[in-house]
């Protein structure tokens, strides 16, 4: 999968994780779009293992899924940001 495509899908992931989540914080957004960004190449990774080839439409699902799955976990997790 394209490194760029690989970027934009984790950036969207951290951005979604962030607006579907109550707390909101900007240095948070950052981390969660950092975060989004090695989830994407993390379900690439976890797709090409599993035996997906480039081009394959499988394989940007997966690495939307794992963007999504680190990006969602890290924010509830994190304690910055939270409304106390």
């Amino acid at each position: 999968m394209d490194t760029l495509l690989l970027l934009a899908v984790g950036i969207g992931a951290g951005i979604v994780a962030r607006r579907i989540l109550p707390w909101t914080s900007s240095d948070v957004l950052a981390a969660s779009m950092a975060v989004g960004i090695l989830g994407a190449f993390a379900g690439a990774m976890t797709g090409h293992l599993i035996g997906y080839r480039e081009g394959d439409p499988a394989l940007f699902v997966t690495s939307a899924l794992g963007a999504m799955v680190l990006a969602v976990a890290f924010d509830a997790l994190s304690d910055r940001g939270k409304v106390t």
